[in-house]
């Protein structure tokens, strides 16, 4: 089970860091630490990159900067990634 919990870590935490920890004791401390972190962070990217996408399907690149300007003008609310 802590084998299945390592590999989850890894993935989740793949772009969280480039100095995340390579071994599966340190993983286990570094997630214990920075748990909230790690779930905000790729929440928040999961997010981010529905909004994005909904505003410019075609995915591109001059279409995602307007999509993130336009994102980053809004007031702060839920609604706003609501899909």
């Amino acid at each position: 089970m802590r084998d299945l919990l390592y590999l989850a870590l890894m993935v989740l935490c793949a772009s969280c860091s480039e100095e995340a920890p390579q071994d599966i004791d340190a993983w286990f401390g570094f997630a214990e630490r920075y748990r909230a972190y790690m779930i905000n962070y790729v929440l928040g990217e999961d997010l981010v990159e529905g909004f994005v996408r909904e505003e410019n399907p075609d995915g591109d690149t001059e279409g995602d900067w307007q999509a993130l300007a336009r994102l980053l003008s809004l007031p702060p609310a839920p609604a706003a990634f609501a899909n």
